[in-house]
Order: C-alpha cells, then sequence, then structure tokens
C-alpha cells in the first residue's frame, strides 16, 4: 500500500476517534449538568433550558475571565447559569434585569452570530452578562415574558 493512503487511512480513523471520544465526553458533561440543575430546580419550574450555553464573561471581571460551557436555566425567580468547569454558579434574580440585548462580541471575544447579553442591577450596581445560546432572540423574548410579572 502505497504510504500516503496508509497516512491519510491513519489521520481519517484517528479523527473519526477523536471525534467520537470528543461527542461521548460532552454527553456526560452535559448529563451531570442536567443532574446537578435538576436537583435545583424541578422540571415544572423551568421555564427554558440550554444545557450547551457558552459562558462569555461578566463585565465587571474585566477580559481575563475563562469562558466555558454550562447550564442556562429560566424559572420563574431567575435567571441561573451554572458553568461546568471550572464550576461556577451566576444567579440573577429576575427583577433585577433591566435590559436584553444581542451584541457579537463582548469583553473582547467575539464569534459570528448574536450573543445573549443581559444588563442588571444588583445592590446599586449594574452588571452585564453574557452567553452564546442557540436561538438568543427567543432567550430574550421569554425572558422578557418572565420579567413582566415582577414589573407590575
Amino acid at each position: 500500500m502505497d504510504s500516503a493512503i496508509a497516512l491519510f487511512l491513519l489521520l481519517l480513523v484517528g479523527s473519526l476517534a477523536l471525534s467520537l471520544l470528543l461527542r461521548f465526553r460532552l454527553r456526560r458533561l452535559r448529563d451531570r449538568l442536567r443532574r446537578r440543575i435538576g436537583a435545583r430546580f424541578p422540571d415544572t419550574e423551568m421555564l427554558k433550558l440550554d444545557l450547551y450555553a457558552n459562558f462569555f464573561g461578566v463585565r465587571s471581571r474585566g477580559f481575563n475571565q475563562i469562558r466555558g460551557m454550562g447550564g442556562l436555566v429560566l424559572t420563574p425567580q431567575y435567571l441561573y447559569f451554572l458553568r461546568a468547569a471550572p464550576q461556577k454558579e451566576f444567579a440573577i434574580p429576575l427583577d433585577a434585569i433591566h435590559r436584553i440585548d444581542y451584541p457579537r462580541q463582548f469583553l473582547g471575544k467575539s464569534i459570528l452570530y448574536p450573543l445573549l447579553r443581559v444588563t442588571y442591577t444588583l445592590d446599586g450596581e449594574e452588571e452585564e452578562i453574557a452567553w452564546a445560546v442557540r436561538q438568543p432572540q427567543e432567550w430574550g423574548k421569554v425572558i422578557a415574558r418572565a420579567i413582566a410579572p415582577t414589573r407590575a
């Protein structure tokens, strides 16, 4: 067999094996997130859930933050995020949220599609937090509907 063909087949098999390994690891990570979030919030309280949310940071903590995948959950009281690794939790009361928008970059990090950015005020301090999620505008609509009763 020609050495170029052998090398190509070796790279192909290696790529497939790596792809399967990554898929397996992501599934395990997602299942672990789902269990931890489920222990904190019953399914009946979850208005929206994304176990593949990619955290882009909190404005006040500056540019050198660790991005990371995690679970984003909307409940009737909170917008809650659990970053998988390193583990970190954020719980934003809905009545603290006052703006939702969809920039393509946040804290110097950019992607090709809109992010979900939430601006809120806690203890008199305004803060911003952002995630890459599937359908960020849909997330924004659901959050806005959940916020409406807190504004009445």
